[in-house]
């Protein structure tokens, strides 16, 4: 029996004996090993580094769109010129005059204020201390749009030690085609406070240009 024994334990022993080669041999993966603080870090700051361009560039985009949304000088001056009362200066004056002024009155009355500035100009070589001329000169270049013109003329009346009658009116204009917009403003408001026929009108100008160009 004990022979019986021994050979029925054999073929256990022939199954033990073989290794679990395919099972234990294959080395389990290993996991990674958590990062250290300061690795941690740096690997956080490097992940955020590309957001730093991407802002750069938008901020950068956003100022270059907002520059080139402002109006540049010309535009402003452009802009000044459409908000004014297409009105021709007055004319009455021309009653008192003779010849080159005359002409220039009557071509001031028809619209053709650039033609009519320059023959107040010319009148007012052979009549210097004659104040209405460069008046007339410079309500014609006002009419013409030219604000830094009427303004070297209306400072031709001052230095005469005259101010006629509307002077704030078309010197506050001048100012306001010449970009000096709070100066322009500031005589206009001015005028609207007073009981001038052209206080209505004043106020409505002022009124435009700060709702057009503020």
């Amino acid at each position: 029996m004990a022979e019986a024994a021994a050979e029925a334990d054999e073929p256990n022993a022939k199954t033990n004996t073989k290794p679990n080669a395919k099972t234990n041999t294959k080395p389990s993966p290993a996991r990674p090993a958590a990062a250290s603080p300061p690795r941690r870090a740096a690997a956080q700051a490097k992940s955020g580094l590309p957001w730093i361009p991407i802002v750069l560039v938008t901020l950068g985009v956003g100022f270059f769109a907002w520059r080139d949304a402002q109006p540049s000088d010309e535009q402003r001056t452009w802009a000044t010129a459409a908000l004014l009362p297409p009105e021709l200066p007055p004319t009455d004056l021309g009653a008192r005059y003779e010849g080159t002024t005359k002409a220039a009155f009557d071509d001031m009355g028809r619209g053709g204020c650039r033609s009519a500035a320059g023959r107040f100009r010319s009148a007012a070589r052979s009549s210097p201390q004659d104040p209405m001329l460069p008046w007339a000169e410079g309500m014609a270049l006002v009419c013409a749009r030219d604000g830094k013109g009427a303004l070297l003329a209306f400072k031709q009346v001052e230095a005469l030690g005259g101010k006629p009658f509307g002077w704030d009116w078309w010197t506050a204009q001048a100012l306001l085609l010449d970009g000096q917009l709070e100066l322009g403003l500031g005589r206009l408001d001015g005028l609207a406070s007073t009981s001038h026929p052209r206080a209505a009108q004043a106020r409505a100008l002022a009124a435009r240009v700060r709702d057009t160009l503020y």
